[in-house]
Formats: C-alpha cells, sequence, structure tokens
C-alpha cells in the first residue's frame, strides 16, 4: 500500500523554515555578506563565496558553523545532497550541542534517502530541545516514512500538546488523521478529519478524508455527504470523489443515483477499472446485462481482476452462456484460488453442465 501518511508534512519543512537566525548567526564582517550576512539568493554564488570565505581560514567557530550551514543549504538547494551532509557534519563536529545543525542535517539525509539517519539526528535535536514542536513533526514524518505509525500518532500528540490554539493548523488534525486511519482507528480519524474540517473550512482534502472514514465504518449516508458538499463547492472535482460517492450510494441501495455517479467518474477518467466493475455490477443487478458485459469487458481491457471475471462470468450465466460462464469464473479463480465466492460459483455451472440422467 502506498503510505498515505504526512505526504506534505514533511515536506513543508523547507530550508526557508529552517532558517539560519536560528542558529544565532553572529554579526558579520562586510567579507563575509555573500555567505553570511546577506546569503546570496543564487545557490551557486552563495557556494562560492562561502567555499572562499571557509578556505581562507580566519574565521572564529561561530562563524565558521554559519558558513559551513548557509553552503550546506545551498548544496541541498540544487540538489547536491551528499556535499550538504558533509558541511553539516564539519558544521556538529564544531557545535555539538546545536539543535537545528541536527535537523538541517536530517533533512538532507531525507534527501539521500536515509530516513533512519533523518531519524537519528532528529530524536538527538529533541533530546537537545524537547520543547521545540517543530522537531516532533518533523520526525513524524519521518516514521512515516518507516510505516511507524504509532510513532506517528505520538509525536503528533507531543506536538498538539506544546502548540497553543492559535499556532494550530488543520494540516496536523489531517496528518494524525491519516495516521489513525492507517492504524484502522477510524473513530479517531474521524475525529482529526473533522477538526481539520472545522479549522479550514470545509478544504476538500479532508472533507474526504472524512468521508473515506465514514465508508470504511459502513456509515454510508455520513459519507455521502461529505461529498456531496465537495460536489455542491465546485472544488475542482475530480473523478474519484464520483466514484467514491458512487461506492457509498451503491452500498446504500441509491443505484440510479451510483450510476450516474460512475458514469461521471468514467467521463473525467476512463481508464480507471475500478469504476466499470461497479458500475456493471450495478447494470447486472438491474437486468441490464448488455451494458454490464460492456463495462467487464472496459475493466478486464484495462488489467485482469478476479472480482471483476467473477461478475462477468455471472452475466454470462444469467444469459445461458454457461461455457463462457466457466471460462470467466476459472480464470478468476486462477488470479486468486482462495475465492470462495467463485469456487462456489463454479462449483454450480459444473453441475448443470453435467448431463443430465
Amino acid at each position: 500500500m502506498q503510505n498515505r501518511l504526512l505526504p506534505t508534512l514533511w515536506l513543508a519543512s523547507s530550508f526557508a523554515f529552517l532558517i539560519l537566525a536560528d542558529l544565532g548567526v553572529a554579526n558579520a564582517a562586510p567579507t563575509e555578506t555573500d555567505c553570511i550576512h546577506r546569503p546570496a539568493p543564487d545557490p551557486g554564488a552563495r557556494i562560492v563565496a562561502c567555499s572562499e570565505l571557509l578556505a581562507a581560514g580566519n574565521l572564529n567557530s561561530e562563524n565558521t558553523v554559519n558558513a559551513l550551514a548557509q553552503r550546506a543549504a545551498a548544496y541541498a538547494q540544487v540538489g547536491d545532497f551528499d556535499r550538504a551532509y558533509g558541511d553539516y557534519t564539519d558544521a556538529i563536529k564544531i557545535d555539538k550541542r546545536n539543535a537545528r545543525l541536527y535537523v538541517l542535517r536530517s533533512v538532507v539525509s531525507v534527501g539521500r534517502e536515509d530516513p533512519h539517519a533523518a531519524l537519528s539526528d532528529l530524536t538527538i535535536a529533541i533530546d537537545l530541545d524537547p520543547d521545540d514542536r517543530r522537531n516532533y513533526s518533523l520526525r513524524a514524518g519521518v516514521y512515516a516514512r518507516l510505516d511507524q505509525t504509532s510513532n506517528v500518532i505520538s509525536d503528533l500528540d507531543r506536538y498538539i500538546e506544546l502548540s497553543t490554539h492559535v499556532d494550530l493548523e488543520p494540516r496536523v488534525y489531517l496528518e494524525r488523521g491519516r495516521a489513525y486511519f492507517s492504524a484502522k482507528d477510524f473513530n479517531n480519524a474521524i475525529d482529526d478529519f473533522t477538526k481539520a474540517v472545522e479549522l479550514s473550512n470545509s478544504s476538500k482534502e479532508s472533507l474526504m478524508e472524512r468521508a473515506n472514514a465514514f465508508v470504511e465504518l459502513g456509515q454510508f449516508n455520513k459519507a455521502v455527504e461529505d461529498y456531496t458538499e465537495i460536489v455542491d463547492a465546485g472544488r475542482s472535482v475530480d473523478f474519484y470523489v464520483y466514484f467514491r460517492r458512487g461506492y457509498a450510494l451503491m452500498h446504500l441501495g441509491d443505484d440510479d443515483i451510483a450510476l450516474n455517479d460512475f458514469s461521471q467518474a468514467i467521463n473525467l477518467n476512463p481508464s480507471f477499472p475500478a469504476t466499470y466493475l461497479f458500475r456493471g455490477s450495478i447494470y447486472g443487478d438491474l437486468g441490464n446485462f448488455d451494458a454490464a458485459l460492456r463495462d467487464f469487458d472496459n475493466a478486464l481491457s484495462l488489467g485482469e481482476n478476479a472480482e471483476t471475471f467473477l461478475r462477468r462470468g455471472l452475466v454470462h450465466a444469467e444469459l445461458g452462456s454457461l461455457d463462457l460462464a466457466l471460462k470467466d469464473i476459472n480464470r478468476a479463480i486462477e488470479l486468486r484460488p482462495d475465492f470462495q465466492e467463485a469456487i462456489s460459483a463454479r462449483a454450480e455451472i459444473e453441475h448443470a453442465l453435467k448431463p443430465k440422467g
């Protein structure tokens, strides 16, 4: 499963947020302007300026740290994470108790695809400065990459504890709600998504997540209300909103409205096989077998799926084409050997195909 936790919380921690003001930049001499005092906005120019400054070898320890950190940030800006990591490491050797240096190096470690190193640095930063709430959100992002959901929740709990009411933003509740969702704790997920809805003035993202959690709990009416609020607001409605609302409506037995939603979803994205599967299933239940077969054919043209082969096989059986039905259902079982519904359907068809008497 694609990791759905904190997709933006970690990325939001840009180098603009981790400004070197947190490092305690000293008053700089004019010759240090382009590197330390007023760093050149162009990363290449900043790398040159800081490299020249460091090569001169006449900086005190504080400004050496600042120059290394500025050059590291510039390296990271151009995607040279290995050199950035090296500069932050050299800065840490000089100033071992500077929490922000560890945080900055953790960001680079993520860029180097080394979440374990990032986790280690953020834990050190939190030990050095346990009241800086930002570090908990950053570490939660790394835990998310490592699928450590309980630790994600724990760090976001701490982030919220350290925040004032004014500081709290919907994103934090949205991300903790996603963590609860991944842990299948849907009630707590809904509580957090509701806070995010309230704080974000009913953002599409928050409503969508809450609706999906309602579906998981079988609360389809509430899910439909949230999906409908998104549709009615006209907030760049994509196919998936219609697909999910159609799915909820299908479970409520509102077949006609569900058909409309699935059709709208197909108009917006004709390459999503599950939409054809569900619309075809409704057509089959309504006795519109030709339409059902067309949808199942379209779904299978986009990729083989055991459920779709079974549903198409059952429609063939309804039309009296038992050989075609058996072929489809056998394929469903090949794809999913433990598919009990298909196994039972095959037994019934084989019994019907046996010579009488």
